[in-house]
């Protein structure tokens, strides 16, 4: 995810200047917003996240399979 030119520049100079806590919080709040609209929903819709999806929920149907045959 990239940050635009203004965020950039501006995280750059509270780094030189004035290192805090909101240092990068400009940054932070694009990066965020740029991963809810975009980044975030084509992760959602790959197959990598499917696979992972599939392999949780065979996982779990597993582990419950086994609790109660152990029972």
């Amino acid at each position: 995810v990239n940050v635009d030119s203004f965020v950039r520049d501006s995280t750059n100079q509270s780094l030189i200047f004035n290192v805090n806590t909101t240092s990068f919080q400009l940054a932070q709040d694009q990066i965020f917003s740029l991963m809810e609209a975009d980044s975030y929903p084509r992760f959602l819709k790959s197959c990598l996240y499917a696979q992972l999806a599939n392999h949780s929920t065979a996982t779990a149907l597993e582990s419950s399979n086994q609790s109660r045959s152990v029972s």
